[in-house]
């Protein structure tokens, strides 16, 4: 039976991403970069579109048919996945957290531009990649708790077809990413990039948090045995994804990042952070972080909401 605790953070999202939905729809009749994108490839169905992979046009042309090639349509897809990312987030982190915590680690998101602003405004491959990330994230928690074959029936086809397939699936994305012959000059510009799209990605998320909080971010959780696993867990996972990083950089010439490349794997920092920092649960200044969640929530929609229409600013320029 589903209890008011889960209720409650359920409405908020469809209530806030059902609003997002509206603004989107009245906000302008005008379609931006990636949604006119979408209406043309969603025309004749392929295998992928220049280097974009294909299952986000997939299931935008699913939706046009249940509910027609619209403006509607484009918005209500990409803010079901928004939602279901928050949605993730929330359901893993209250398997590790306290239930108020657990709420914050997943409305933080917000706090990661990328996600919280530029993927609402004209982001879809990124948002399903985020959202995915985040479903897996969730299963694999439950498996570490409970291991079953069901559970790992989700991951292990995908895995299985990674490995048999890895040329395809990184060939273009290596492309994207840039590769040039190893040398001093490339090898810096790929750190600074990295440093550059990561700083994007959660430098405002890791400054509000330190703002609120100051000298509690730094001290060290001694929690029991169980809580110091799952901090190490986190841990573990950013000195391996930082070194996965390193690599692309040192060994594979690779020399341009960005910020939505990065979030489907920086997107769990705050839930990372406050499962490392359990003791904030009591901290004063969480209201202070609910109250900055809210404007920023407010403020997202009313830029959603009187954004500028296309045909406005090819008129104005």
């Amino acid at each position: 039976m589903i209890t008011s605790a889960i209720k409650g953070p359920f409405a908020l999202l469809v209530v806030y991403f059902g609003a997002q939905v509206c603004a989107r729809v009245f906000a302008s009749p005008g379609l931006e970069l990636h949604e006119a994108e979408q209406a043309l490839w969603t025309q004749d169905l392929a295998l992928g579109s220049g280097t974009q992979p294909p299952l986000y046009t997939w299931v935008q042309w699913l939706v046009f048919k249940l509910f027609g090639v619209s403006i509607f349509s484009l918005s209500l897809l990409k803010n079901t996945l928004l939602a279901s990312t928050y949605g993730f987030v929330w359901l893993a982190a209250r398997r590790w957290l306290p239930p108020s915590l657990a709420v914050l680690a997943a409305a933080s998101l917000l706090l990661i531009p990328q996600i919280g602003w530029e993927s609402q405004r004209d982001l879809t491959h990124s948002v399903l990649a985020a959202a995915v990330a985040a479903a897996t994230l969730y299963v694999l928690i439950r498996l570490i708790e409970r291991p079953t074959p069901r559970l790992y029936l989700l991951l292990i086809p995908h895995g299985l077809w990674l490995l048999d397939h890895w040329d395809l699936a990184s060939t273009r994305t290596m492309e994207k990413l840039g590769q040039t012959p190893l040398g001093g000059y490339g090898i810096v510009r790929g750190i600074s990039s990295l440093v550059s799209a990561t700083g994007a990605t959660v430098g405002v998320l890791c400054l509000i948090y330190m703002l609120l909080f100051g000298w509690s971010v730094w001290k060290r959780h001694e929690g029991d045995h169980y809580d110091r696993q799952i901090c190490s867990f986190w841990q573990q996972y950013f000195r391996a994804l930082t070194a996965l990083l390193l690599a692309l950089v040192l060994f594979f010439g690779v020399m341009h990042f960005k910020g939505r490349w990065l979030q489907p794997l920086l997107f769990a920092v705050p839930f990372a952070f406050f499962c490392c920092r359990k003791k904030l649960v009591g901290h004063a200044r969480l209201r202070w972080l609910k109250v900055v969640l809210s404007v920023l929530a407010a403020l997202y929609l009313a830029v959603a909401a009187f954004r500028p229409s296309p045909e406005w600013m090819a008129g104005s320029t």
